[in-house]
Parts: C-alpha cells; structure tokens; sequence
C-alpha cells in the first residue's frame, strides 16, 4: 500500500466511522495497522485529523508530510504538531521555536568554555542543551549537553596548563 492508497483507505474508515458502522476504538485499531515506510525507512502514520501525517524520529511521532507526497499543492502546513491528531496514547514530538534559541546559547557557551571561567559556562552550555532536549531538540539537546562537557574538561584543562606556564 502507498502514502495515496493509505489517504483513500482512511477516508473509507473515517465514512464508516461517521455512519456508525465502527466505533471510535475500532478505527483507531485499523488506523494504526496503516503505518507505512517510505523510501527511506522512515515510518509513517497518518492522523486522525484529515491531511495530517506524522512520522517515527525515533523517539516520538513527529508531525510532517511524506516526502512522497510533496508535489501535491494541498499540503498542510507543519508549524507544530499537537497530540490530538494522533489518538489516545500516542506521544507526539513537537519542537518549539525556543529550541533553536536553546542550542544557539549553549553552542556560545561552550565554547566560551574553552576559554573563560569553563565550569560555570559549560555548565550552563549542558543546561542549555536540557532545555532544548525538552522542546523537541532530542539530538541535537543530547550532543550539546556532551560537547558541553568535553568544552568545559578541556578548559579546565587549558586554564590549568596556562595557569602553570606563567610561573
């Protein structure tokens, strides 16, 4: 089955759904045994809400539009994803506008690290990093808080061989 042939389906499922012939539960079952894979492996499975797709990025259902279906002009926009498209139970990763903020800081933080006062800004480089982490930046919250650490060894590192070189 293909990302159109998925559409039509749910469409024959949402029919049903609205002339009472299933239930509510019933079409979340059949919903779910509609996920599908693209070409590149990623999941797919699309909402309840009419023209709303979401796809596994390993963590969580994000909210997105299956590469195979971008040439289609009625794409709905993907500004945020919101947990009632998908059903009860299903988490759904959304990534605030805040978090690019987060990872920006945390990028300066640590490597100001590097070179001045390392304790205080890698660590606030790891918290930055948290931050980003919880609004949807898994990946790149999880790579800052570690490089954040690595900054903050090697400028205790260089502020110790410079603090001894100078005697």
């Amino acid at each position: 089955m293909n990302f159109r042939e998925t559409e039509q389906r749910l469409r024959d499922l949402r029919r049903q759904l609205d002339a009472g012939t299933i239930n509510s539960a019933e079409f979340d079952d059949q919903r779910e045994q509609l996920k599908l894979r693209d070409g590149r492996g990623t999941w797919w499975l699309k909402g309840r809400d009419e023209g709303v797709w979401y796809y596994w990025n390993g963590n969580a259902w994000a909210r997105g539009f299956p590469p195979e279906l971008q040439d289609r002009a009625d794409q709905p926009p993907i500004e945020h994803a919101g947990s009632q498209g998908l059903g009860p139970g299903v988490r759904v990763q959304s990534q605030s506008p805040q978090a690019m903020l987060w990872m920006v800081l945390g990028i300066v933080c640590a490597l100001v690290s590097l070179l001045l006062v390392p304790v205080l800004f890698g660590a606030l480089g790891i918290f930055f990093g948290y931050l980003a982490k919880r609004q949807g930046r898994d990946v790149g919250g999880i790579a800052l808080m570690l490089a954040s650490g690595v900054c903050m060894f090697f400028g205790i590192i260089i502020g110790i061989l410079v603090g001894t070189s100078s005697y």
